[in-house]
């Protein structure tokens, strides 16, 4: 016998039509067999992981906003031949904290798939993502050396009473 959906798209309660069942036996010739009907079933969508998606190293900002180079991600899996890709403009990504850090946990939100097909697919978003938080380069201006008596010494002593940091962040 075959059974087949009236589409391949992902859906509820779609129809299916079965052909080719057969009696089989000594007696069936005695038989005839109506073919089944009424049938349904559901066609579920195919998870899809997205592979390659990059997290970027970034600079102390006092924010926990990360972003994401998805040039190189590919999605894992798709049923050959589909439409269907990664649509990663409205996304969003956070570090696990706006501390400066190495391979500091990226959290992925929001990118979704495009194409004819996409509705046949669910999507996973990025895991496993890390990137760095390097500290922000402070300068000091203000200092002064303060001048001395010669001593045969090359100690020096430097006034920071007037002195300030450029560039923190703010509240920090």
């Amino acid at each position: 016998y075959s059974a087949l959906f009236d589409t391949a798209s992902v859906g509820e309660d779609k129809a299916v039509t079965v052909s080719g069942v057969a009696l089989s036996g000594t007696d069936a010739g005695n038989y005839t067999v109506s073919q089944p009907t009424g049938l349904t079933a559901d066609i579920d969508p195919l998870a899809l992981t997205i592979a390659g998606a990059v997290a970027n190293d970034k600079t102390y900002d006092g924010t926990a906003a990360a972003t994401v180079d998805f040039s190189g991600a590919t999605l894992q899996t798709p049923v050959g031949g589909e439409d269907v890709s990664i649509n990663s403009s409205g996304y969003s990504a956070t570090f696990d904290t706006e501390n400066a850090g190495e391979d500091k946990l990226v959290t992925v939100s929001g990118v979704v798939l495009a194409g004819d097909d996409a509705a046949n697919y669910t999507l996973t978003q990025p895991t496993g993502l890390t990137a760095d938080i390097d500290p922000l380069a402070l300068t000091i201006s203000g200092a002064v050396a303060n001048d001395k008596t010669y001593d045969g010494l090359t100690v020096a002593t430097v006034d920071f009473s007037g002195a300030t940091l450029q560039t923190p962040v703010g509240g920090d």
